[in-house]
């Protein structure tokens, strides 16, 4: 489907745009951006190759990802 499907980029990007506008407009809302790594044995996972990985502190085979949670206006500290 995500391969041979026909998307509509404008459209997509207009709906996120909409979506995180509406989703971001709380004033007690936060937007945390974190970049982490996964380490990973092996290569069979998508994105897995050998770079450096804060989480280990030197150069593995890690996967990077960029996480962006919103913690809710009630969450427990």
């Amino acid at each position: 489907m995500l391969g041979r499907g026909q998307w509509d980029v404008d459209a997509a990007r207009d709906l996120v745009r909409t979506y995180a506008a509406e989703a971001l407009a709380d004033p007690v809302v936060v937007l945390v951006v974190n970049e982490t790594g996964f380490v990973k044995k092996g290569a069979h996972s998508v994105g897995v190759a050998r770079q450096y990985s804060g989480t280990a502190g030197r150069m593995r085979t890690a996967r990077s990802a960029c996480l962006w949670p919103m913690p809710a206006a009630t969450a427990r500290r």
